[in-house]
């Protein structure tokens, strides 16, 4: 037989979304990985990976924001209660090797003694309750933390990668910049950008606290330690951004008022950007896109709430005064409910599956008082699986379509020799692997969309949607 040369390009819609090319979060896809800390998760019932009470004396901390720093992620934490000698509620920073997260993250914490994590300290600023960390950056090799203390950001640097801290600006904000989230970027990408500097950052806001509207500034990255380099976002003319040097003269880019902790990154799988935050109405954490930085953004989706996704009665504590559903709380805390916020998510760290795009960000919990790393998938429908490959396939089949249970997978042309076939759930978790064509048993699996791809020679060659449906 002539072999030939073909090219199959396979295109996912969701039902929710008929004929939509734009991209979506992916209903109830979300799910808890893990708690990154403490040593005991008590909703799986199982020791955690990185046992930071036993190894570190961290019980319990909060947020997790992470920046990358000379080819680490690291991530810092906040309000450690309790006094190991060094005061009360401290910040611990723990960095990671890792850059796959799906199976969880083993992180090491920055010690000052075997047993004994070392918090940051910055002289000449407080480091009490709600005094926290709340996002970094890496700059030509020097660490750069933004902290809030006393209801306004301060910015420090780190030359020894974490061991210790000098202040570098006593305050960048007290309005409207106070919890930031900070991205370098280039002007090649966006020469939308003020000034004439080729690499800057880009900080976005919020300024009080879960009453606040997102903003955002930039300014040229080998001027972070000088305040007055600051460019504000101050609107729109038409469609170009507006930049001011007058803090005063910034409007939002996200125009809302739960605004609090927040995480905004590029997500090269989607080509956006997304910003997540938590918010009280609409209750959740909550995702917005957008092509620029600036903007315009999305709708707000609920990627987590604490209810529809597996949060109370599960990893998040329920008030037995209102039902008694689980036993994850806190000693002592059984009538307090717990809750979610502060999303942070984890750059350079996302997944693809053709149409399907996982992204990874840490999130706290009120009670039990944690951290949890999580996942959400968000669909991009244009996203194809395109590929050139020597085959004689000449028709591919899968019937029927949708189906109850069973399914047939069929193609002239394909030989079982050197074949595999791997099958995923709505999330992106593989659920079966298979060596040949035929029959596949989706019986026991759930209702919903399930996503196929079929490889010879161990190259990708053809991608297929299967849906599950018992009431069809």
């Amino acid at each position: 037989m002539k072999r030939s040369v073909v090219s199959l390009v396979v295109f996912f819609i969701s039902f929710s979304t008929i004929f939509s090319q734009e991209v979506y979060y992916l209903k109830g896809s979300t799910q808890k990985i893990e708690q990154l800390v403490g040593d005991f998760d008590r909703s799986m019932q199982a020791p955690t990976k990185n046992l930071t009470n036993t190894k570190y004396q961290i019980w319990g901390t909060d947020l997790g924001n992470s920046f990358i720093h000379k080819g680490k992620t690291y991530f810092l934490f906040g309000d450690i209660p309790g006094d190991i000698g060094l005061g009360v509620d401290r910040d611990p920073i723990a960095y990671t090797n890792d850059t796959n997260p799906e199976d969880g993250l083993s992180l090491s914490f920055i010690t000052q003694s075997p047993g004994l994590y070392q918090p940051i300290t910055v002289p000449g600023i407080s480091h009490g309750a709600f005094e926290v960390p709340v996002a970094g950056v890496s700059i030509n090799d020097v660490m750069y933390v933004y902290l809030i203390t006393d209801s306004k950001s301060v910015l420090a640097r780190s030359t020894d990668d974490g061991q210790s801290f000098q202040l570098v600006e006593d305050i960048i904000s007290s309005r409207y910049f106070v919890n930031v989230s900070v991205n370098k970027v280039n002007r090649i990408d966006y020469p939308d950008l003020p000034g004439t500097f080729e690499k800057g950052i880009l900080v976005f806001g919020t300024g009080e606290y879960r009453k606040s509207a997102i903003y955002l500034y930039c300014q040229p990255q080998e001027e972070i330690e000088n305040k007055g380099s600051i460019y504000y976002f101050s609107g729109y003319d038409g469609l170009q951004p507006q930049w001011s040097r007058r803090e005063s003269d910034v409007q939002p880019i996200i125009n809302i008022n739960c605004g609090g902790e927040l995480s905004t990154a590029y997500n090269p799988h989607l080509e956006q950007w997304l910003s997540v935050y938590n918010c009280d109405n609409p209750r959740g954490i909550n995702l917005r896109m957008a092509n620029k930085p600036w903007g315009p953004y999305t709708n707000s989706e609920i990627i987590f709430e604490p209810w529809n996704d597996k949060g109370y009665c599960d990893f998040i504590h329920t008030n037995w005064d209102f039902m008694n559903c689980d036993s994850v709380h806190d000693p002592g805390r059984t009538a307090e409910w717990g809750g979610e916020y502060g999303p942070y998510l984890i750059k350079g760290m996302s997944s693809r599956i053709d149409s399907l795009v996982t992204i990874y960000y840490t999130m706290s919990t009120w009670n039990p008082y944690s951290v949890v790393l999580m996942k959400s998938v968000l669909v991009k429908p244009d996203l194809v699986s395109s590929v050139e490959i020597e085959s004689d396939v000449t028709d591919f089949q899968v019937f029927p379509n949708p189906t109850t249970g069973l399914v047939n997978v069929k193609a002239v042309g394909f030989k079982d020799d050197n074949l595999t076939i791997l099958l995923y759930d709505h999330t992106g978790k593989q659920i079966m692997s298979r060596q040949s064509l035929g029959e596949i048993d989706l019986s026991l699996q759930p209702n919903g969309i399930y996503f196929g791809q079929v490889f010879l020679q161990q190259q990708s060659v053809h991608s297929f949607k299967v849906i599950k449906n018992r009431d069809r």
